[in-house]
This record gives structure tokens, C-alpha cells and sequence, in this order.
């Protein structure tokens, strides 16, 4: 629903979402040509912060403990970019 919504706003947007989201059925179905969306990714791989408590001591890897929570990287994350509403290809 997210990506019907961008492409259907007609502005541009940047999502961070996982890499594998452009692989899915849906993901051509909704956002219709993808000739003009840019995928960026970085060098390094994101790392995400689960907040205290929210997982189980038996779930969290000491190494991953920080003052904040708790340090994640579940998958690799693109940009997905569609600069096409405000700039002409």
C-alpha cells in the first residue's frame, strides 16, 4: 500500500526499505514502470537499534549491547528513489 501511495501522490519520494522488496510480485504490480526509479545502497550495511527490553536476553548477543538497546542489521537496505514527479528524465 505504501508504494501504490508514493507513486499514485505524484512527488518524489526516497524509501529505505529492505533490498529484497524490488524482487516481490507486488512490487512492480504497484508502483507500475520502474524504468525511473534509482536504487542506492550503501558501502557499509545499516545497523538498526532495538530498544531495551524488547527482546528476550536469551535472543540478544552481548557484542550487540549498546547504553541505547540493542545493535541489529536484519537485512540489507536500499534506497529506492523516485525523483520523477519534480525532475524530468
Amino acid at each position: 500500500q505504501l508504494l501504490r501511495w508514493c507513486r499514485s501522490n505524484s512527488k518524489p519520494f526516497l524509501l529505505l526499505m529492505p533490498n529484497y522488496c524490488c524482487s516481490k510480485p507486488y512490487y512492480e504490480s504497484a508502483l507500475g514502470d520502474t524504468s525511473d526509479m534509482l536504487y542506492l545502497f550503501p558501502r557499509k550495511r545499516y545497523m538498526y537499534w532495538t530498544p531495551k527490553g524488547l527482546r528476550s536476553r536469551e535472543k540478544v548477543q552481548t557484542q550487540h549491547v549498546g547504553a541505547g538497546g540493542n545493535r541489529t542489521s536484519p537485512f540489507v537496505s536500499f534506497w529506492y528513489i523516485d525523483l520523477s514527479p519534480a525532475v524530468a528524465a
